[in-house]
């Protein structure tokens, strides 16, 4: 308890130090109706298509990036293009193994490195992360 309240203290100490034309330097994403909903996927074939038909049940359109045309963009161009969504779902599936260097016997699942890259990408677009828990619906 007494390392969260200095933590908290040194953060309320720093505050000065960011001048209020740093914190408009960003701008907030205004919140937007849209029924685009980007799922960012691993390997799961079930899991992505179960998710992408539920969400079009409810009247959304799934966006699933290989799914959208090229256009003649990059990948990363296609990426932002079709980022410009109102929610995005990402799916943390156990698609990769990660351990320690030199320690393959500690091999855990993990999800793989472009879907928690781009979970960071909307994370910055929506400036925050909502999570759903099962038990306890949205927070």
């Amino acid at each position: 308890m007494a390392t969260r309240i200095h933590r908290l203290e040194s953060i309320i100490e720093r505050l000065p130090l960011y001048s209020s034309a740093e914190a408009a330097a960003v701008p907030a994403r205004p919140k937007q109706q849209s029924k685009e909903i980007f799922i960012v996927h691993g390997h799961d074939e079930a899991a992505k298509q179960e998710v992408a038909r539920f969400i079009e049940k409810l009247g959304l359109h799934a966006i699933i990036l290989h799914e959208q045309p090229d256009q003649g963009r990059t990948i990363i161009e296609k990426f932002e293009h079709h980022s410009d969504v109102g929610f995005a779902v990402v799916l943390l599936t156990p698609d990769d193994e990660g351990h320690p260097k030199n320690e393959p016997a500690k091999a855990k699942p993990r999800a793989r490195q472009n879907v928690v890259l781009e979970l960071g990408h909307f994370i910055g677009i929506f400036g925050a992360l909502q999570r759903v828990r099962p038990s306890e619906g949205w927070y």
